[in-house]
């Protein structure tokens, strides 16, 4: 099962990822992997929403 989640790939290749790694460590039940993986996408949709708003703003 995947641990880690893929943000973007730099034009060099760099894998950037949204968790900031890997976080299987907190995600030894099935509970734990879900709650991590929706926090993740929390962080992502976070960012989006601040660059839009800055966007705008600043």
């Amino acid at each position: 099962m995947q641990s880690d989640v893929w943000d973007s790939i730099s034009d060099q290749g760099v894998v950037t990822h949204i968790t900031g790694g890997n976080f299987a460590q907190s995600s030894i039940t099935i509970n734990g992997w879900l709650r991590d993986f929706l926090w993740a996408q929390a962080s992502q949709i976070m960012r989006i929403l601040y660059k839009i708003i800055e966007e705008q703003f600043i």
